[in-house]
């Protein structure tokens, strides 16, 4: 016993970088789970991806707003704005395994040993394309719904239309060609939503205030 005591002390003295990460692993675990920052490394996975495959002087974006609606405030990842419409973006990053129809209330992810259901992100991003009609004066054909997996997730059922893979997603937007606006309407359009965005922090403040007190997140 006595013997192995020096070899002990020797381990330690050259392995006591390694004590830090024992209590830092599950922080870190603890962090990559976070939703907040699980949603903004979606996000700017979405955000590459656009800059690479997106035309900037064709698509216009926005990015993180807070509209108002009848239900009170509502915040939409990105909004893109083109002569072919206005797409509301809904960001998911998220693994596993995805159950789940275009008219189901809930969709199902699934991992190995867990199972959790979640609200069908078609509905959610629902809300925001009304949202935009409503404070933009446009009709249901001029704003279009894109939902966007950007983690490791697998669909196990048929993806609906509307929604896309991280490496495909530009590749629906491309695919509405026939004009819809005019490119005066889309500087009035830019011109609104550059107004809300530069007033964001106080109702970005507000949405976050609104969401913990009604789902605690």
């Amino acid at each position: 016993m006595a013997d192995g005591l020096p070899f002990a002390i020797a381990f330690l003295k050259e392995s006591w970088w390694l004590l830090p990460l024992l209590f830092l692993l599950p922080f870190l675990r603890w962090l990559a789970s976070h939703p907040r920052l699980k949603g903004a490394l979606g996000e700017r996975r979405v955000r590459r991806k656009t800059a690479r495959t997106l035309d900037s002087s064709v698509y216009r974006v926005f990015e993180d707003l807070v509209l108002d609606d009848e239900k009170g405030l509502t915040q939409i990842d990105h909004v893109y704005v083109s002569v072919y419409g206005v797409f509301a973006l809904e960001t998911k990053n998220m693994g596993g395994w995805i159950f789940g129809g275009e008219r189901q209330r809930e969709w199902t992810q699934v991992f190995p040993k867990v199972k959790r259901r979640f609200q069908n992100p078609l509905h959610q991003n629902y809300r925001h394309q009304k949202a935009l009609e409503r404070m933009l004066g446009l009709s249901a054909g001029q704003v279009h719904s894109v939902v966007v997996f950007a983690g490791n997730a697998q669909f196990k059922t048929n993806m609906p239309a509307q929604v896309c893979y991280l490496d495909d997603y530009a590749d629906y937007i491309l695919s509405f060609s026939q004009q819809v606006l005019s490119e005066q309407e889309c500087l009035v359009i830019c011109e609104r939503l550059s107004r809300l965005s530069q007033a964001g922090r106080t109702r970005k403040d507000a949405h976050r205030k609104s969401l913990r007190s009604r789902y605690g997140v």
